[in-house]
């Protein structure tokens, strides 16, 4: 199981940029990279993973989900003027040992933010062989 936040109040993105989660609250099996913010299998079974991404003030933010090098989800959110805005995504994949699981931008968005309460994040977890 991990979970990891940006560290960021906003991080400027352009298409297929890799989102970074630096900030790791908890990383049980050390199958999460910070570095690289990827998420690769210790073992094979059922995972489940989870997002949230956020944006403010106009902001437009989309962020898939890229299992092996191939876009599995897509989340997207529009923020209204002087406002924050967040989506969130989960999916529920089967992976083999080595297989790897990571967050990207498909699209130029202006900004995601992540702040005390508007925390943009990625997180995993093991849940059956």
């Amino acid at each position: 199981m991990f979970q990891a936040f940006l560290n960021k109040q906003f991080t400027d993105y352009t298409t297929d940029d890799k989102v970074f989660y630096p900030h790791v609250i908890k990383n049980e099996g050390s199958g999460y990279n910070s570095s690289t913010s990827t998420f690769t299998a210790p073992i094979s079974g059922l995972y489940a993973f989870a997002k949230q991404t956020c944006t403010s003030r106009t902001g437009s933010a989309v962020t898939s989900f890229i299992m092996n090098g191939v876009r599995i989800l897509d989340t997207q959110t529009t923020a209204p003027v002087d406002e924050n805005a967040c989506s969130s995504g989960q999916v529920f994949v089967q992976m083999n040992k080595g297989d790897q699981m990571w967050v990207v931008v498909p699209f130029s968005v202006t900004h995601i933010m992540s702040a005390r309460f508007h925390q943009s994040s990625f997180a995993g977890a093991f849940l059956h062989p």
